[in-house]
């Protein structure tokens, strides 16, 4: 079986996507049967499809799958149908714009291949904003070592600064999952409508197995090349998504106080409380909902019963 498949989830964006490819190309030749690349059209209606059968006839040494959806499914569900389409041990959902160095594949490759029983490998990430071409952080989490969650637990461990590590898995382009944990982390709890439902989709596969995270930086994020760019977008993300992605995890036994400071995340400081009523004058209704919704899901977190029900029908699954 092949090892992992490197999934590229796309949209109307044919000048990254063929760029991607050609980052990835000698890579994926040079590990041979290890890799293989799949590419998931959300029926583009620029020349993307175009684009790809050019690449795809003047790279005939690399494999590769392309599948166009026959409508746009939207962002999670186009991530989702790359998860269901890979056919490997363990799937990379790789966005078509985040870059990587030369050799980042093999490296990826390596850790799977020395930790087999992994259900999640997260690894760190440097961000950089594109707008105005300036490094926001070399490594999103501040950690001075590797962390290594061994047999199936919630992932607890946080960085150096104290934040969550599971907070900071969703990013994409950062994870590598198993196949068949991706695919039951998406049956669990299919909230396509949520922009932020990879955090849970990452802590539930973290939660089934041995877990490795990398402190060391292997690719970057560009931000402000997707729909998150959009304030609007981004706030409801930030606050409301995420306030549900922490109540979903505490479902599946993630501890109160995690979940909690998740959810609160926020309003915790000055500066994200400021923010976050900013929403309020910005946009009434929302703003509104997103306080309702923090309050509720803060009260929420503290019922008791449902975590260990949910937890062992998710066990049961397997």
């Amino acid at each position: 079986m092949t090892t992992m498949t490197v999934a590229i989830p796309t949209y109307n964006r044919s000048a990254r996507l063929v760029a991607q490819l050609d980052r990835l190309a000698p890579d994926v030749v040079a590990e041979g049967g290890r890799c293989r690349v799949l590419v998931s059209d959300n029926c583009s209606t620029d020349d993307t499809a175009d684009a790809l059968a050019r690449w795809v006839a003047a790279h005939p040494e690399v494999p590769i799958t392309v599948r166009r959806n026959d409508a746009n499914l939207g962002v999670m569900r186009n991530i989702a149908a790359c998860a269901r389409a890979a056919d490997a041990e363990f799937v990379w959902i790789l966005g078509d714009d985040d870059e990587l160095p030369p050799g980042t594949l093999r490296r990826l490759l390596g850790l799977l291949e020395a930790h087999p029983d992994l259900t999640l490998l997260s690894v760190n990430y440097s961000m950089h904003d594109v707008a105005e071409d300036i490094e926001m952080t070399p490594a999103r989490m501040m950690l001075r070592d590797d962390v290594v969650k061994t047999g199936p637990s919630p992932l607890t461990a946080s960085d150096d600064r104290g934040v969550a590590l599971v907070k900071m898995m969703g990013f994409m382009s950062g994870q590598v999952y198993r196949t068949t944990e991706i695919r039951r982390a998406i049956d669990a709890w299919p909230a396509f409508d949520n922009l932020d439902v990879q955090i849970f989709w990452s802590g539930f596969c973290a939660a089934q197995g041995t877990t490795l995270v990398k402190a060391e930086p292997f690719l970057r994020y560009d931000c402000g090349t997707n729909a998150l760019a959009k304030p609007r977008v981004w706030y409801r993300t930030h606050v409301i998504d995420n306030a549900w992605v922490f109540l979903r995890l505490r479902r599946i036994g993630y501890p109160v106080d995690l979940c909690r400071s998740g959810i609160l995340s926020a309003v915790d400081t000055r500066h994200e409380l400021r923010h976050t009523l900013s929403g309020v004058l910005r946009w009434p209704l929302l703003g509104l909902k997103a306080f309702a919704v923090l309050a509720f899901t803060a009260a929420a977190v503290h019922l008791p019963g449902r975590a260990g029900a949910e937890r062992a029908a998710i066990a049961s699954a397997a």
